[in-house]
């Protein structure tokens, strides 16, 4: 009897545990990372291909590299698991805990907060900390950022000409709107959809402050994103504090470099308010370049503001507004305005850097005769600041003209249909025709389809 009831206990202890993996192969992907595979069918490569890109993403983007201290992380591929669902659990035949992915790896790009969770876990894993701890809520950008730009990629026909190049962003920017990068933009949603607009400026503005983090590094062996997450960590300071203390100061310390100034840090209420500017200069500087230009209307509004020049005479109570091309003079009739040659020269570099490259000349003659104003007759300098602002304006129009033609030529290309291609299927409300209106419009339409 009491045989009978060893059994039964075995038997009902047996059922309450998860039953042992069965065929698990272990396959390494590359560093501390690695893919379990449970009954797969078909040929593996296909997946170990598909993660290793998505581990290259991640140190490559997000510099997070292989050390002495990481900690082993297995992706487990099981069937069991929910579509757009992941979660840690041990596994028997490994003797370790896992993430459990859904086998069908191909719908992982569709499944943002699986990438989340998966980023997190591979970025806790390389800085030495625990897989299955998330992240502080305001480092979540990060993993986003870096999922968002695996799935770009994977997304992209030819890869390996990948750039940054975010439309929707470069849109808003184009359209007036300031590129601000700081946590309140950087904040993830609270409902996460894919197609939402409000998701999809955040992943690229999270896309964006990865590749700038990587553009403000100083020295090639640090990582600021690394270090933004230990500071978070600690809890020390306040999560804006940290955010300008990594980022904000860094970007100053770049735009201080490479304009040959000492760097003086701020205090008081204006605590990185000059750090913030830097970081939006180095944005736009990675969004736009020679290769992906701002578009002409907005390049001209900008230098349209470049060449309108505030000025205060010393005796004067009101501040009085000039061409640039009147520099000269103002200058020559007012010395203690020298000033403003150089923050004109700064934007003009600034204009340069997001122009197409056609503008890079005209641009750079403009600055050399601001450059050269005190030195040279003021004729002379009118004149020049006259032509070359009068080159810059025709080369943009041309441009503008070229955009118009494109533009045209697109609309002409486009079907009838295509702009309610987003429409045209909420047009009906779903409910049913009644039986004689539907029977007569399918008779109808079977007459034309004859004809």
């Amino acid at each position: 009897m009491r045989w009978i009831w060893i059994i039964i206990l075995f038997s009902v202890w047996a059922s309450v545990l998860p039953a042992a993996d069965k065929n698990t192969a272990l396959l390494p992907i590359a560093g501390n990372l690695s893919v379990a595979l449970q009954d797969v069918p078909g040929h593996q490569m296909p997946i170990v291909d598909f993660f290793r890109r998505y581990e290259r993403t991640v140190r490559q983007a997000g510099r997070f590299n292989n050390t002495a201290e990481s900690k082993d992380l297995i992706l487990l591929l099981n069937a069991r698991q929910a579509p757009g669902s992941c979660q840690f659990v041990y596994s028997r035949e490994l003797k370790c805990r896992v993430l459990q992915l859904p086998a069908d790896w191909k719908s992982l790009l569709d499944s943002p907060l699986v990438g989340r969770r998966m980023t997190m876990a591979l970025l806790q894993s390389r800085m030495g900390q625990n897989p299955e701890q998330a992240l502080p809520a305001e480092a979540w950008w990060i993993a986003d950022g870096l999922w968002a730009e695996f799935v770009q990629r994977e997304n992209m026909e030819f890869p390996i000409l990948h750039f940054t190049y975010l439309p929707e962003l470069r849109n808003l920017v184009e359209q007036g709107f300031r590129m601000k990068l700081d946590l309140n933009v950087l904040t993830p949603p609270a409902k996460l959809k894919t197609g939402n607009p409000e998701f999809v400026l955040y992943t690229q503005r999270a896309q964006l402050m990865v590749e700038v983090a990587s553009a403000i590094t100083n020295v090639r062996q640090e990582n600021l994103l690394k270090d933004y997450c230990f500071l978070l960590a600690g809890r020390r300071m306040k999560t804006t504090e940290c955010f300008g203390t990594v980022f904000a100061a860094a970007a100053q310390k770049k735009i201080n470099r490479s304009a040959g100034k000492k760097s003086s840090p701020d205090t008081g209420k204006q605590r990185f308010s000059s750090g913030y500017e830097a970081l939006e200069k180095i944005a736009l500087r990675t969004l736009f370049t020679g290769y992906a230009p701002m578009s002409p209307n907005s390049l001209l509004r900008r230098f349209n503001r470049i060449v309108q020049v505030a000025y205060q005479p010393e005796k004067s109570p009101n501040i009085l507004y000039a061409e640039l091309s009147d520099l000269p003079t103002i200058l020559q009739r007012h010395p203690e305005c020298a000033g403003l040659i150089n923050p004109k020269i700064a934007e003009l570099n600034e204009l340069a850097l997001l122009a197409p490259l056609q503008l890079r000349s005209s641009i750079l003659n403009l600055n050399n005769t601001l450059f050269k104003i005190n030195g040279r007759n003021v004729q002379q300098s009118t004149a020049e600041i006259k032509q070359y602002t009068s080159e810059i304006r025709q080369k943009l129009t041309e441009l503008q003209q070229i955009d118009r033609q494109l533009m045209e030529f697109e609309q002409v290309r486009q079907p009838a249909l295509y702009p309610l291609r987003y429409t045209i299927g909420n047009l009906s409300d779903g409910s049913p025709l009644p039986h004689q209106i539907r029977h007569f419009l399918e008779q109808q339409e079977r007459l034309l389809m004859q004809q």
